[in-house]
């Protein structure tokens, strides 16, 4: 079952030709922090993508996990995966429980208003403000983000959405900190990551 709303769906479309496909991938992996999976299908810009990730086992063992991931393209321009988990509690990656990953992919949809790709832009303090005010004057801001990176090299990212801006924040996952994660820097000179 899906639910939702789309204030300028027209069942009159005699064109109408949504489809809907979801993809299913078990992963058993309690001895991985973080997993790269080659998926079977080429990113498409024009359809719509919802993940969720479903944990097999709910307990208070994992009840601060978070399960991040972003997709990526592969050598051979196909889609892939990166996953991670990590903890809220410990502030520190952690080893992945099982569960299922489900992506809901939605092709053939009508109004191109409701979805677009775009690049994240790397703005000084001034910009932002102008950013801000062109952010705001769009008729729709986004209410769901699937993060796409052009290049297979990215680590675990983590996005963070407000009202007038996306902000990504990348983890270096080879800092030797037990305490805590660090940040890293790279996304700050390549424009390799998009967001959906």
């Amino acid at each position: 079952m899906i639910i939702g709303y789309d204030l300028n769906f027209d069942f009159n479309h005699s064109d109408l030709n949504v489809k809907l496909k979801i993809l299913k991938n078990d992963f058993n992996s309690s001895n991985w922090q973080a997993i790269i999976k080659p998926l079977d299908f080429k990113y498409d810009s024009s359809a719509l993508y919802f993940e969720i990730s479903i944990l097999n086992n709910l307990d208070s063992s994992n009840n601060s996990l978070i399960i991040g991931h972003h997709f990526f393209n592969d050598e051979n321009d196909k889609t892939g995966l990166y996953i991670f988990s990590y903890c809220s509690k410990k502030n520190h990656f952690v080893n992945l429980p099982n569960f299922t990953f489900y992506t809901l992919i939605i092709s053939n949809y009508p109004n191109s208003d409701n979805y677009g790709i775009s690049p994240f832009k790397h703005i000084s303090k001034i910009s932002k403000l102008l950013n801000f005010i062109k952010f705001n004057s769009l008729k729709s801001n986004p209410k769901f983000i699937s993060l796409y990176s052009t290049k297979n090299k990215d680590g675990p990212i983590f996005i963070k959405q407000k009202t007038s801006e996306i902000k990504i924040k990348c983890i270096n996952v080879n800092c030797n900190q037990d305490d805590r994660i660090c940040k890293s820097n790279k996304f700050k000179k390549e424009d390799n990551l998009k967001y959906a």
